[in-house]
């Protein structure tokens, strides 16, 4: 194998590559073909099937596949119903349990449609008239007799920060010379409703985009309210940072007409009615990245629009269930622990079914309610491989795993987690986990690994393909930090990075460090920082407020929020959001205050910066700024063709990131011997 260094575009003929390599081969190559995990349950009304997203990988050259699934909870049997091609998600039972719906782009890859099929009769699967653009969710009626789907229209990308799923339309191929033309500051990826009445075989738009016209509104999430309303968050504007001011309303079903029945004062999700159609329920909470609000329960009573906040024991909440008139099942985030329990409206009592330290999901949990205070999830550890199980109060009982050999080999090679607490600045509990390497001694070599978003947060799931899990491999410890901002502690926490992007929250992670310095359990001398997204920026940031870290290596990072407000989907409105910034020549030096790019090379921390050429959140023009600000320090970058935030779509461009990680890494950070 030749000598190779990060420098080098081709890395695939060194010692790394195949040590990287061989690392997924073991992990992945005993499942290819079988189901690897579950995302997106549905459960039918009795409990007795569970339909759920089974995601499969068939080599480690192509991203996994979806399918629909049925699990046989009595008999712990699956069965695959659908066969692609492409990728088929989000099944859900029709409310009386006879018929079960799903996405699917198997006619054209992107552009998703509905498909309806009866699990007696899997071959009988039948797909509906198309809409114009890919389906994202869809929702039954109460009486199963129609379905409304969400749908994205136009041929814009729009990615957003997080990484929530979402039908992207692909573009349509055109001449290599041939520009691309943009005029005025419109969006035609505009969201819209469609109704599809299940018997007549008829589909409608609620309302979309025309020739000479454009709608009313953007719908960003959308339920049923009855069977006469929709209950809707939705904006004037597509724009992907338009959502930050998006609003709750009701939207007729006929008329299409809309009531605005709530202007938060923060982001807002998951809009669910109650059964009678007289509340609606929506979570509200400070979030940076579309699809991952954790907040507070707001209920509104229709008939008088009074609102009230609902106690839920110090959880931000993550998702609800409303199957009661009187009472919501809600899972969300405290601390490090995920809770679930049931909110008794008529009595304003929170009551706690269970709190695992454990995790489900990316963000949301994967769950779905069963009854009698049960509910099914997907759940995951550092060391548990993510099965579906049943949980109630004082009970669970692992209905089906995903494990497998390739899993058993990775767990061998990681050592224990520890869930560990500090204080930062003002008296503030910081919460973390440190992930250590098997049979090597500490004083550690670490890794400050900083979660996206900012309101976001680790907590302790299956490694899976993370780069995190191939260091800890190769010998590093890598501590992960929920610094304030973080989501889990509620909103006066998360509130604390507003107006404070690189101040006290970079204090919470250089406490951390020093803590485990204290304990004898890392080098002061081998210190590295990574991280995505909001990672990213911190990345970059903390190396130059500290002289303690001897490499770091920042993905899609934000580095000058000034070029930022006029480049990025999101901005300006985030800006809006995070840094109290109204755009105008007076607040320039106010950005450039919090801008990496305005103290790059302050201290000679080697810098590896990462970025994908299809971001639009953060354009890879952010690591190139970095890059050339970096006077005498050793910097690199990155640029990956085809990627957009985050290295994730294709697995050779995730593998190649992942050797230079840890070629990066390795080359300025010695490593302990293993025993």
């Amino acid at each position: 194998m030749s000598h190779a260094s990060v420098e080098q575009e081709d890395l695939s003929g060194s010692r790394v590559w195949a040590d990287v390599q061989e690392y997924f081969n073991s992990l992945h190559s005993p499942a290819f073909g079988q189901i690897i995990n579950a995302i997106d349950l549905s459960a039918t009304p009795d409990g007795a099937q569970i339909a759920f997203t089974g995601i499969f990988r068939h080599n480690l050259e192509d991203a996994p596949t979806t399918r629909i699934c049925i699990l046989h909870v009595r008999d712990k049997s699956v069965r695959t119903l659908t066969q692609g091609p492409n990728n088929d998600r989000l099944p859900q039972w029709s409310k009386d349990g006879r018929k079960l719906a799903y996405l699917s782009d198997r006619d054209a890859e992107g552009a998703f449609q509905l498909f309806i099929l009866q699990p007696d009769k899997p071959d009988d699967i039948r797909r509906t008239p198309s809409v114009n653009g890919s389906a994202e969710f869809f929702h039954w009626s109460l009486d199963s007799s129609k379905i409304m789907i969400g749908v994205l229209t136009g041929e814009e990308n729009t990615e957003s920060a997080s990484t929530v799923e979402q039908g992207v339309l692909k573009r349509e191929p055109k001449a290599d010379w041939m520009p691309v033309v943009k005029s005025g500051n419109t969006d035609n990826s505009w969201r819209t409703l469609w109704l599809f009445d299940v018997e007549a075989r008829h589909l409608r738009p609620l309302d979309q985009p025309q020739e000479g016209r454009v709608p009313a509104w953007n719908v960003w999430e959308a339920s049923w309210c009855g069977l006469d309303h929709f209950v809707t968050i939705i904006s004037e504007k597509p724009q992907e940072g338009e959502w930050y001011d998006s609003k709750l309303a009701l939207m007729q079903v006929d008329s299409g007409v809309v009531d605005i029945i709530y202007q938060p004062r923060r982001q807002l999700s998951f809009p669910i009615c109650s059964p009678s159609g007289n509340h609606v329920a929506i979570i509200e909470g400070l979030s940076s990245d579309r699809g991952c609000v954790a907040g507070d329960i707001l209920c509104i009573d229709l008939s008088t629009k009074t609102t009230q906040r609902l106690d839920t024991n110090h959880v931000d909440v993550v998702h609800l269930t409303w199957e009661v008139e009187n009472s919501l099942f809600v899972m969300g985030i405290r601390g490090l622990a995920m809770v679930a329990g049931i909110v008794h409206l008529s009595e304003s009592r929170f009551e706690e079914l269970s709190s695992i330290d454990e995790a489900s999901g990316y963000f949301r949990p994967e769950v779905a309610w069963l009854s009698d205070r049960a509910f099914a999830i997907v759940i995951e550890s550092w060391t548990r491989f993510p099965e579906i199980a049943i949980v109630s109060p004082g009970s669970f009982s692992t209905i089906i795993s995903f494990d497998h050999e390739g899993a058993a080999r990775l767990r061998a090679q990681l050592g224990p987690t520890k869930a560990l607490a500090w204080t930062g600045p003002g008296g503030i509990v910081i919460q973390g986990l440190l992930y250590v390497p098997k049979n090597i001694a500490p004083p550690y070599s670490l890794i400050l690994n900083v979660h996206g978003g900012p309101v976001l947060s680790f907590r302790n799931n299956w490694p899976g393909d993370s780069y995190i899990a191939l260091l800890v491999s190769r010998g590093f410890a890598v501590l992960n930090v929920n610094p304030r901002g973080s989501c889990g502690r509620g909103q006066r926490f998360a509130e604390l990075i507003v107006g404070d992007f690189g101040g006290d929250e970079t204090m919470d992670h250089l406490a951390g460090i020093e803590l485990l310095e204290s304990q004898g359990l890392v080098d002061s001398s081998r210190i590295g920082v990574t991280g995505s997204s909001h990672g990213g920026f911190m990345a970059s940031w903390i190396i130059t407020q500290s002289n303690r870290f001897a490499a770091s290596l920042p993905i899609s990072a934000i580095t000058n929020w000034h070029s930022l407000q006029l480049t990025s989907n999101i901005s300006p409105k985030f800006g809006a959001t995070f840094l109290n910034h109204t755009p105008g020549p007076h607040s320039i030096s106010d950005l450039l205050r919090y801008s990496p790019v305005s103290f790059a090379g302050t201290f000679p921390t080697p810098v590896l910066q990462i970025a994908g050429e299809e971001d639009l959140c953060v354009l890879p023009g952010q690591a190139l700024e970095y890059h050339r600000a970096c006077q005498n320090v050793k910097s690199t970058v990155v640029i990956y063709p085809g990627e957009g935030h985050g290295i994730v779509s294709g697995h050779r461009a995730y593998m190649d990131m992942c050797v230079r990680a840890v070629m990066w890494f390795e080359q300025f950070i010695p490593l302990n011997k293993i025993k």
